[in-house]
């Protein structure tokens, strides 16, 4: 019994620092945002065509933060090129009304919140290596 509670103890342990790991990570991509980072702004670019692409192109609404709404306008020509050529469809982008959320979404929920989740099992045995090498 005493082995069993030492592992379980253990596992409860390594499940609470990958748990302050992607708290940690939140808070960057939180800060990122905030400071509208060269890199946010490209992953959020990235995350436009990532989206765009998987719904094929066409006429699609973006939604995001209100800060991110001037990033977004600079790079929708460059973006709809992109994914017209990747799909092979016209496509055309309106902006919707801003939305209450970390960082940039186009209408696939694409927000950093949803990518995190989606990604989750693949990320967490990624943070769970590094952690306990």
């Amino acid at each position: 019994e005493a082995k069993v509670n030492a592992r379980r103890k253990e596992l409860e342990a390594r499940e609470e620092l990958i748990e302050k790991a992607f708290r940690i990570a939140s808070e960057k991509v939180e800060k990122q945002a905030s400071e509208n980072s060269a890199e946010y702004v490209e992953s959020l670019k990235a995350m436009i065509k990532d989206a765009s692409i998987q719904v094929g192109g066409t006429q699609l609404e973006i939604l995001v933060r209100a800060d991110d709404v001037e990033n977004v306008e600079s790079m929708i020509d460059e973006v709809s090129e992109y994914v017209e050529k990747e799909t092979g469809n016209k496509t055309t982008f309106i902006i919707g009304e801003p939305i209450d959320i970390i960082g940039g979404a186009v209408e696939v929920k694409n927000t950093i919140e949803a990518r995190m989740l989606r990604y989750r099992k693949t990320l967490r045995s990624e943070v769970a290596k590094k952690l306990f090498r």
